[in-house]
């Protein structure tokens, strides 16, 4: 491998910057070489690989949807959908953020801050942290109500998500089907 080392200034032919430095011509021709060497392992292939770069970050960071569930509510009146909560080991509680992407045609989705008791099994079933279970933590309420007198079918869709990282497995998207009577 060439040795890069910095002019003693009598050397200087051709000056360039790089980082406000003044490059001699070997350092300049390491550089020039290295480029060219990227440009050819990446070839016309460059657009190409960064748009796949692309997808692979937004599928890696986009959250996936994980349940479609359902609930039935009385026309008008403000009903608890579900609740989130989400702990570390000292059963600490940690932010949660609401997206709603689809909102319901006919009613309105809210939500609130909420004590939650730790029960022994989420709602899909997997065990709870035994230390914790029992502990109340601060969590999210969701909140559908209809536009009064409304009866029949809504749904809407919403992202929970951890404010703090994009790439958590815990940000998913939330599909829900409201009957309303």
């Amino acid at each position: 491998m060439t040795e890069l080392r910095r002019s003693t200034g009598a050397e200087k032919l051709d000056h360039g910057l790089v980082g406000g430095r003044a490059l001699d011509c070997r350092m300049q021709y390491e550089l020039r070489r290295r480029r060219a060497a990227i440009s050819v392992l990446i070839g016309g292939a460059g657009r190409r690989m960064r748009k796949i770069v692309l997808l692979v970050a937004a599928w890696v960071f986009m959250p996936t949807l994980v349940s479609a569930d359902s609930a039935t509510v009385a026309s008008g009146v403000k009903s608890e959908i579900t609740t989130h909560m989400r702990y570390d080991s000292r059963c600490q509680p940690s932010p949660i953020a609401v997206k709603i992407v689809a909102a319901p045609a006919n009613g309105t989705v809210t939500t609130e801050p909420k004590s939650i008791t730790v029960p022994p099994e989420s709602d899909r079933g997997h065990p709870q942290q035994l230390p914790c279970v029992g502990k109340t933590v601060e969590g999210v309420a969701v909140y559908y109500q209809s536009k009064p007198g409304f009866v029949g079918q809504d749904s809407f869709r919403y992202l929970r998500l951890n404010p703090k990282d994009a790439g958590d497995r815990f940000n998913v998207e939330i599909s829900y089907r409201i009957t309303v009577e």
